[in-house]
């Protein structure tokens, strides 16, 4: 039976407001730069010198990082660190704890001759309260096996997991945690095979015992977002295909090597990226704290509700043909 015109024009108008009140949901949900919208206010970082921006030479009275060989203002860099590149492109202010030379626990690689240089505990104990809008930033292991001499990754992972644990217990609902690169494939270990394929494999043993160790963390602490940053996974690909970041030598140190063109190098010394190489770092964190970024309730809405005007959309046109 053919509808009458009255109701024809009612149904027709009814759509049209539906469309009118529901498309612009969706387009919103849908649009990436209301995505990236993380609503971080400030970036805390903890860490060593992968992170420093100038904490460990203020107080050494600038004798480290040595300007001469780091022409960055105590940065272990020729340039800023990831960080550094991070926090804007997040729009958010960088609050940097990191010191050169910190251990997982309480001690420093510089320690010796420089006590006021800690490790992550006093990194941790110096934020009581944590903000629920902040983005609290944990990388670092490495001094624990290269320098500290472990060859067990359980004490290491143990403290990452309880700084993790201390910030979450204060308030903090927004942690990420970087894995390591492997040990064995930067310039200052990867000459000798039989000790880079060791650090290599320690690095892996390091790397599954935190991704569980954080898994189980999720399980257990349902109000907190933790981020994985898988930057072992960033190093392998920049070393396997290095023109796709613009680098043409990601095995010698720019710095050793007297570079003309510092920003074709991943490495600055044996260990430490060039600036460049922290670009790609950060670069890398903003992507994976995009895809891992929880949608905003909007989002949410606006996807129900197109999917609901599609769903309503085909039934009207079954309607209609029939």
């Amino acid at each position: 039976m053919p509808q009458l015109p009255l109701l024809q024009t009612l149904t027709a108008s009814c759509w049209q407001l539906a469309i009118a009140a529901i498309v612009p949901l969706a387009t919103l949900s849908l649009n990436p730069e209301r995505a990236a919208a993380f609503g971080f206010t400030t970036v805390y970082s903890f860490g060593d010198s992968l992170s420093d921006t100038g904490n460990s030479f203020a107080i050494t009275g600038g004798l480290i990082p040595p300007n001469l060989l780091y022409p960055s203002n105590g940065r272990f860099s020729n340039g800023p660190v990831w960080t550094e590149y991070l926090a804007p492109k997040l729009g958010a202010s960088l609050q940097t704890l990191a010191v050169g030379g910190a251990r997982t626990n309480n001690t420093n690689n510089f320690s010796t001759f420089f006590p006021g240089l800690g490790g992550l505990t006093q990194q941790i104990s110096a934020i009581p309260v944590g903000q629920p809008d902040a983005l609290y930033i944990l990388w670092l292991g490495a001094n624990d096996y290269l320098n500290g001499g472990s060859r067990d990754p359980v004490p290491t992972v143990t403290n990452l997991t309880n700084a993790v644990l201390a910030l979450a217990s204060g308030g903090a609902k927004n942690i990420a945690v970087g894995n390591l690169p492997n040990l064995g494939s930067v310039p200052g270990t990867s000459g000798d095979p039989v000790i880079a394929a060791a650090l290599n494999q320690l690095t892996q043993a390091h790397n599954s015992l935190l991704a569980q160790s954080l898994a189980v963390i999720r399980q257990t602490q349902p109000g907190l977002h933790l981020y994985d940053l898988d930057f072992n996974g960033l190093f392998n690909d920049a070393i396997a295909n290095p023109s796709q970041y613009g680098f043409t030598n990601v095995t010698a140190s720019c710095l050793l090597t007297v570079c003309p063109t510092p920003s074709t190098y991943l490495f600055w010394d044996e260990i430490h990226p060039t600036t460049a190489g922290h670009f790609q770092l950060a670069e890398f964190a903003y992507d994976s704290l995009q895809s891992q970024a929880v949608p905003e309730p909007t989002t949410i809405v606006g996807l129900f509700l197109g999917g609901a005007f599609l769903t309503g959309l085909k039934a009207r046109r079954k309607q209609l043909h029939r």
